[in-house]
């Protein structure tokens, strides 16, 4: 790298965390380019806590110190108060904005984008921008940041780059899977990198185009490209500022316009998909992250992350295996019961919840279908219900959607022979995939026939009541009406390694990575793998070896590329919160190479 500027630059660092970005900018590459002079950690969530000792804020503090730093509530900061804190002249600022609102870890339905109140902070950065106006922004967020919210895809996206657009800002944007340039996660974040452009740049870059995205930018020099898919356009209708863009936003077919890669010059976009292309950097894989061991102090907190005994490990196996199976939903059920009992009798949320548990047996909504050499299968009620109506669809004689599939319905359409073997096809065609693990196949108490025939005809015999007297009146319960209420539905999950491979980028670290309990989404891995290069033939081999434990919070802080050193600032914190700050942080190796890139590009002389 070239020499450093007599001055570097005087960087801002909001929603800090615990420091991912200003380690990425303290490292020996990276620390005479940079120098952060103010800093902001706050945290919602712990607000009735003191503000100093919020726990990120607590790391953040015990590591850079409380020189230049703001543990309060940035809207109070930017709004309320007018920014006297923040101070009137930097070059550079750069955060990773709280990404729930935009996260695939919420259902799509439920992820507000800007318009939840994490996605509004948004606008306080765009404050900070319009009052200081710095040279350099640098934004991390989650992958889907570009394609959010889930019923207008994209718009979130498009108020942001026009915001930036309407500050004077050129942008560059990338999505990136940290694993496919040699990182140890695969973590997918979007980073926004925008800059004043200069006089120069001004009158080159009129408009983006497609040669830009691979060699045009900050991130496509640092973050090699190949394959560039055909680019899509977007242009901002002309006269409408950020706040009145998500008004009139509109997406042909609920397709975002903004891809993988993307520029904005002149408030005309540019983007498209890509290729990774990793060049000469080493792979790094959760095999580095581990602790060797020479590192282990204290045998005894490996012990506590262990996982012992054969139905444990089955259970582990479970979540993370393949699943096409019935599951219940309790609440539909419970609201059935409620209008049941609504005005009739009292019962209380407690009874309410068992007697919803109950129902299913008590109306003998399930039977398990056991054939010879065969696996076991379940079928509900439900599923016939489901196979009827499909079945008179089929014969032009379709039912309406909200009818009640009751016992005289299904005798009547049985009745035809054809409409039979309709239902019997459509019935084999929903269980052919499904699967009905040991560990609940044992706890089935529901009746056992041999055929799909004898099925049918068990669950849609003459309509069973159960009737439940907590309290006179005795009130009486239809299995017709439940079964209508769709209380059973198909639950498909595609398998994941288990335990986690050694030689490859662990996965994402998510915020519930911490704790004993099992969890698909949990780090494990095979002990004796670890300790020799070579490992096990197959999962089944180490999981029949029965040496798996979890990960601890230093191999964890590792999978982010944090240095020892930030262990050390966690003292007095728990395992487990440590663990879930993690799930919060950036990738820093990743982020370290954007700063040396921006160092070589923009700023060294």
């Amino acid at each position: 790298m070239r020499k450093p500027p007599p001055q570097p630059l005087r960087v801002i660092e909001l929603f800090a965390g615990v420091g991912g970005f200003r380690e990425a900018m303290s490292t020996p590459k990276t620390k005479d380019f940079y120098k952060v002079i103010w800093s902001n950690q706050w945290e919602p969530r712990e607000s009735n806590k003191d503000d100093s000792k919020q726990t990120a804020n607590s790391v953040y503090i015990a590591k850079f110190g409380k020189d230049g730093h703001c543990p309060r509530d940035i809207e109070k900061v930017t709004r309320e108060e007018g920014m006297p804190e923040i101070p009137e002249d930097f070059d550079m600022l750069v955060g990773g904005f709280p990404c729930q609102d935009y996260s695939v870890a919420k259902p799509r339905n439920a992820s507000k984008g800007m318009k939840g109140p994490k996605g509004v902070l948004w606008w306080r950065i765009c404050e900070v921008l319009e009052a200081r106006t710095p040279r350099f922004v640098l934004l991390e967020n989650v992958d889907l940041l570009v394609k959010s919210p889930s019923e207008c895809r994209g718009r979130d996206f498009a108020i942001i780059l026009k915001c930036l657009d309407e500050l004077g800002y050129f942008v560059e944007w990338r999505v990136i899977n940290a694993g496919d340039y040699g990182y140890i996660q695969r973590r997918r974040r979007t980073y926004i990198f925008a800059y004043k452009p200069d006089e120069q740049a001004e009158k080159k870059l009129k408009e983006p185009n497609k040669t830009m995205l691979k060699d045009g930018g900050l991130l496509s020099k640092v973050f090699a490209v190949s394959d560039i898919s055909d680019p899509c356009f977007y242009s901002f209708p002309p006269g409408v500022s950020g706040q009145d863009l998500g008004k009139i936003y509109q997406t042909d077919r609920n397709i975002s316009p903004f891809k993988a890669a993307g520029m904005m010059v002149n408030g005309k976009c540019i983007s498209a998909d890509y290729r990774a292309e990793r060049g000469r950097k080493p792979k790094k894989t959760l095999r580095h992250a581990l602790l060797k061991k020479s590192e282990i102090r204290d045998e005894s907190e490996l012990e506590r992350l262990r996982i012992h005994g054969r139905e444990h490990i089955r259970d582990w196996a479970y979540v993370k295996g393949k699943k096409d199976e019935i599951r219940r939903k309790l609440e539909p059920l419970e609201k059935y019961v409620r209008a049941k009992t609504t005005a009739k009798i009292s019962i209380n949320t407690a009874e309410l919840r068992e007697l919803a548990k109950s129902m299913p047996g008590h109306l003998e909504l399930d039977v398990l279908i056991k054939r010879p050499g065969k696996k076991t299968k379940l079928l509900t009620r439900e599923d016939v219900n489901d196979s009827v109506r499909a079945a008179l669809a089929y014969e032009k004689k379709p039912i309406p959607n909200d009818a009640v599939i009751s016992h005289d319905l299904i005798s009547k359409a049985l009745k035809s022979k054809m409409v039979s073997e309709r239902v019997e096809k459509n019935v084999h065609l929903t269980l052919k995939n499904r699967s009905l693990p040991s560990r609940l196949l044992s706890q089935m108490t529901c009746k056992t026939v041999k055929t799909i025939k004898q099925a049918i005809k068990y669950l849609s015999g003459k309509n069973i009541a159960y009737s439940h007297p907590p309290k006179d009146p005795i009130v009486t319960f239809d299995r017709d009406s439940a079964a209508h209420i769709s209380i059973a539905y198909r639950y498909q999950e595609g398998a994941m390694a288990f335990p986690d491979p050694l030689n490859k980028p662990s996965r994402t670290i998510i915020t519930s990575e911490g704790g004993g309990s099992v969890s698909r989404f949990k780090h494990v891995i095979c002990e004796l793998c670890a300790r020799r290069e070579g490992g096990h033939k197959s999962e089944k081999d180490c999981r029949d070896a029965g040496q798996l434990r979890r990960l601890n919070p230093t191999e964890v802080e590792r999978l982010n590329c944090f240095p020892q050193s930030h262990s050390d600032a966690c003292a007095g914190i728990s395992s487990n919160k440590r663990i879930m700050l993690m799930g919060n942080a950036v990738v820093v190796d990743l982020l370290e190479d954007i700063f040396v890139g921006l160092a070589k590009r923009h700023i060294a002389p």
